[in-house]
């Protein structure tokens, strides 16, 4: 019951966190539709979930840390949903092009931050 607990608070901190990202970032028209906050909040999201990863094989990050971080702040704070529906709503004003881009750039770059900071963390954590 505790690791529910522990998901469910991190859960609820990385989703406010999202929330907040894209409210403050609504301004920057980098993408149609106010996506800049849910692409930012996927690509942090990318770069602790690969550091924590690292921590949990190599130093064995004490579970309840993982469980609060990786799984209930991570899963909070990066959400499918809410990036299938910016790809929608980038789709409905027209921009196909766009709609195309956001995602396949969402995903190369999230993933590289993700190996960057697991490598990195893993070569701080094996010195």
């Amino acid at each position: 019951m505790q690791n529910y607990m522990l998901i469910f608070f991190g859960g609820a901190i990385g989703s406010c966190l999202r929330f907040f990202l894209s409210q403050s970032l609504s301004s920057i028209q980098l993408f149609p539709h106010n996506t800049l906050g849910t692409f930012i909040a996927n690509l942090t999201g990318s770069l602790l979930l690969g550091a924590l990863v690292a921590a949990n094989n190599l130093a064995r990050l004490n579970d309840p840390w993982f469980f609060l971080l990786a799984v209930g702040l991570c899963g909070g704070l990066t959400t499918f949903s809410t990036f299938i529906y910016d790809i929608i709503k980038i789709h409905e004003t027209g921009s196909v092009y766009t709609a195309l881009a956001y995602p396949i750039l969402s995903v190369i770059i999230a993933l590289a931050l993700c190996l960057f900071s697991y490598h990195q963390t893993a070569r701080f954590l094996v010195k």
